[in-house]
């Protein structure tokens, strides 16, 4: 039996299977890269690899099908890559993706597109999650000029999500992760507090300021100040801004604080022991002739407004060393710090060719549809005081984003995080 005709129309089976989704797909994403790097394999990454790819993919068709029909389908894809790109740069040309196209990356491989975003950068690696259901599905990423506007492609896939959230951080954390970028933090940035200008020395004296009311809170034989434990000053100013409260408020307020009645009703257990406490061992002298619901509510907005005055101040550095970053560096450290959207970096397109022979024609249509993140990937940022202890994040002229340092509860006497939320 001649099991040539056979194992020939298995092969052409085979071929015609998967030419749609592997095959054909390769050729359109491969020659739409080659043609956005301006016809030269040099201003693709890896453009040896994606040429050898091409080659192959062609070589695959042509030995599948009678010659007529396999030009056919390698001029589809090509026609169709270049109709997409021109597709492509109409967009980009409408939102702010200026100036030629430099480099493009064909991102088949595992660990291509995250190469791309963090192509020639410094500080920390951009985290992307490439392809899946949640990743994203950009099959080609283009470098528009010598900035850092990149776009990403997706010429097949639907996949992906346009949701874009924030995160939350810490001061040191921050101020650690502008380090990895070479900005050299000035720590006597902000208004001077308690005569102290340097944010360590600023920082001990709080550790003073949140308990000297209490007994052995200066302890040391040369006059040094030294503070109390940090759980007994978190729990001394807790209590202080519990006894605030008018009584009926107090449990509603720990409610809305905790969002668990159980845990509020044992917070309020011991902030009522810790009260005991506190009327016990200070002296009436002290309390100023008030009551000591008086003295907690007066002596806890002392300690919150020194609390605001000291976030002032961390906001201050902060922004001082945001503004030394370069453009580049700004968008890196806000998508690395402060956005998640490791499934929209970069900002990708989807852009569809069709038909099957001359004329083609193609449409290019933004799945993600995120203004705000459109703003980030293509305009410059800048960072800037907008209220007590807030920077604002804009991108050209749009607000993007708020970064508010807080305390992580009692003010002083825990550590200062940051809250991002859109401006």
């Amino acid at each position: 039996m001649n099991m040539k005709p056979m194992m020939e129309s298995w092969r052409r089976y085979r071929i015609l299977s998967e030419a749609a989704e592997t095959i054909t797909a390769d050729i359109n994403e491969i020659w739409f890269a080659f043609l956005a790097a301006g016809s030269s394999w040099d201003k693709i990454k890896d453009g040896g690899y994606a040429k050898k790819a091409l080659d192959e993919r062609i070589g695959e068709i042509t030995n599948a099908f009678p010659p007529d029909e396999a030009q056919q389908i390698i001029d589809m894809q090509k026609g169709r890559a270049k109709k997409s790109l021109d597709e492509v740069k109409k967009w980009g040309d409408s939102n702010g993706y200026t100036g030629t196209i430099s480099k493009a990356y064909w991102t088949a491989r595992p660990g291509t597109l995250e190469q791309a975003v963090n192509d020639d950068k410094t500080g920390k690696k951009i985290d992307v999650v490439q392809g899946g259901a949640a990743g994203n599905p950009s099959d080609v990423v283009l470098r528009f000029g010598a900035s850092d506007q990149l776009l990403g492609v997706s010429l097949k896939s639907t996949g992906g999500s346009g949701k874009i959230t924030f995160k939350n951080g810490g001061f040191r954390s921050t101020i650690k992760s502008l380090g990895t970028y070479g900005v050299k933090t000035d720590y006597a940035q902000g208004a001077k507090l308690w005569e102290k200008s340097d944010w360590n020395e600023v920082v001990k004296q709080a550790k003073v300021e949140a308990a000297s009311d209490l007994p052995m809170a200066l302890t040391e034989a040369d006059a040094k100040l030294k503070a109390q434990p940090q759980a007994v000053r978190k729990a001394y100013t807790q209590t202080l801004q519990y006894y605030g409260w008018d009584e009926s408020e107090r449990l509603p307020q720990l409610i809305k604080k905790y969002n668990n009645i159980e845990t509020a009703k044992k917070k309020q257990a011991d902030l009522e022991e810790w009260g005991k406490y506190l009327e016990a061992i200070i002296p009436s002298d002290q309390l100023g002739g008030k009551t000591f619901q008086e003295f907690a509510k007066s002596r806890y907005q002392e300690l919150k407004d020194h609390g605001n005055r000291m976030l002032g101040k961390a906001r201050d550095i902060m922004l001082h060393s945001m503004n030394q970053l370069s453009d580049e560096q700004r968008k890196a450290f806000i998508l690395t710090d402060y956005i998640n959207a490791k499934a929209q970096t970069p900002y990708w397109i989807k852009a569809t060719g069709m038909g099957t022979k001359e004329p083609y024609s193609a449409a290019a249509e933004d799945p993600i549809n995120n203004p705000s993140y459109l703003a980030l990937s293509t305009l410059p940022i800048t960072f800037e005081s907008i209220a007590s202890g807030t920077v604002g994040v804009k991108a050209g002229d749009q607000r993007i984003m708020k970064i508010r340092v807080k305390w992580e509860s009692a003010p002083l006497t825990t550590s200062i995080k940051t809250e991002t939320s859109k401006w």
